[in-house]
C-alpha cells in the first residue's frame, strides 16, 4: 500500500550509522521514537537536509509532524 501524504521524506545512509533526512515542506519537524507506538520526541535542528547518527544496534522510527 502506498499513502501519498504531499511530504515526502527519504532517508539517506552518508556514512556508518549517520543518515541525512530530506522532506519537501520545511513547515514540517522530524520526530523520532524507540518504538511506533511513541514517546514521539522532536529532534532539535531537525530541519530538511538534517544528518543524524543511529547507532548501528539501536532501534528507530521517524515521522513528519507539521506543528
Amino acid at each position: 500500500a502506498t499513502l501519498n501524504t504531499g511530504v515526502a521524506l527519504t532517508a539517506v545512509r552518508v556514512a556508518p550509522d549517520q543518515y541525512q533526512f530530506t522532506w519537501t515542506d520545511a513547515a514540517y519537524q522530524l520526530q523520532q521514537a524507540p518504538t511506533v507506538t511513541g514517546a514521539w520526541n522532536t529532534i532539535p535542528g531537525g530541519v530538511s537536509g538534517f544528518t543524524l547518527t543511529i547507532p548501528g544496534a539501536g532501534n528507530g522510527f521517524f515521522r513528519l509532524i507539521r506543528p
